[in-house]
């Protein structure tokens, strides 16, 4: 979906279908209108992901005045709307400030308001809590819980954490050396793993922390 597939690698067989269109094999030029409008994306580390030289307002709605075409004061009307909507304080204000004027979670906040701006259908979330402490971790992911929700989209979570998994997603995916190796619902994948390696993975992880049920 991103593009980052270097060659000689390749997509073997599968497909990925997002509102009833096929992505596979889709030419570059059509999957760079669907990137940043229907498929958002999260990243690891805001401060690494996120300019050092750009306000926050100018880094959010980049997006949105390629795809939309709409103006930039429009753009900074709907940038305020949703940097509010995930929980900055004093929102209209901080679109004038640069990163590094944010915390690591608000930081955080900002990145997902950026990703949100041209309202997609799919949210990928690359591992969204990896650099932030274990409190700001459950803020933001109750926060990605709230917004699949409120604006009815699909989150993809790509994770390590099974306990992460366990508690928020509704179907997993495992992956082995680039290639999905099972995939079902979270309560069949945890309660009986099909796949060896999916089998290890949830053995290794009940030797660390004991048994995991699927919360929520």
């Amino acid at each position: 979906m991103l593009g980052q597939v270097p060659p000689p690698g390749r997509t073997a067989q599968g497909s990925i279908v997002l509102g009833g269109r096929q992505l596979v094999g889709l030419p570059e030029r059509d999957m760079g209108k669907i990137r940043g409008r229907e498929i958002g994306v999260v990243f690891q580390d805001p401060m690494m992901a996120l300019s050092p030289v750009h306000r926050i307002g100018d880094q959010m709605i980049e997006g949105l005045v390629r795809h939309e075409g709409i103006s930039r004061t429009r753009a900074m009307v709907r940038a305020a709307e949703l940097l509010d909507l995930v929980g900055v304080v004093d929102a209209k204000n901080r679109l004038n400030d640069y990163p590094h004027q944010f915390s690591g979670g608000m930081a955080q906040r900002a990145m997902i308001a950026a990703a949100l701006i041209c309202k997609p259908r799919l949210l990928i979330a690359d591992e969204p809590t990896t650099a932030l402490d274990a409190t700001v971790q459950k803020q933001v992911l109750d926060l990605l819980l709230q917004l699949r929700e409120t604006l009815g989209m699909s989150v993809l979570f790509i994770t390590h954490d099974l306990a992460v998994v366990a508690q928020l997603c509704d179907r997993v995916g495992v992956m082995k050396l680039g290639e999905m190796v099972e995939e079902g619902t979270t309560s069949d994948l945890f309660s009986a793993p099909k796949h060896p390696y999916t089998r290890q993975l949830m053995l290794a992880r009940e030797m660390l922390d004991g048994p995991m049920e699927k919360t929520a």
